[in-house]
């Protein structure tokens, strides 16, 4: 029991190294977003960046927890904790404080992206013999 229980940790921690490779566009995205936008630049794009990433890693975890089980669970958690996410964040965009605006608009467009990318790296589920 105790080798079946190594493997289960194995592949667990495998797939949970391969989270934050996979995340890492989703940064990328919002910022070829604001430079499409034409937006400069600022330390705020930056750090809402770096939350953006551990927000899509969360969700990628969240997601790939059990991916044989067809629960909706997770799914439901990750789309509430989004719409939340834009809400707060998005409106932020609409602040005349620069600052404020760029962090606002890049987490607005971040987990919009993150939302629509993540479900598309899920694992396949895996049939018991």
């Amino acid at each position: 029991a105790r080798g079946v229980d190594l493997v289960v940790v194995t592949h667990a921690l495998v797939d949970a190294a391969e989270l934050p490779a996979r995340e890492a566009d989703d940064p990328s995205a919002a910022l070829a977003l604001l430079g499409i936008a034409g937006e400069h630049l600022q330390l705020f794009h930056i750090l809402a960046l770096m939350l953006l990433l551990g927000i899509g890693v969360d969700y990628g975890i969240f997601l790939q927890e059990d991916p044989g089980q067809r629960d909706h669970a997770a799914w439901l958690a990750v789309g509430l904790s989004a719409v939340s996410t834009l809400l707060s964040f998005g409106l932020l965009g609409l602040s005349r404080t620069p600052a404020l605006q760029a962090f606002g608009v890049t987490m607005l467009i971040g987990i919009a992206t993150v939302w629509l990318i993540v479900p598309a790296f899920g694992a396949p589920t895996r049939k018991e013999s």
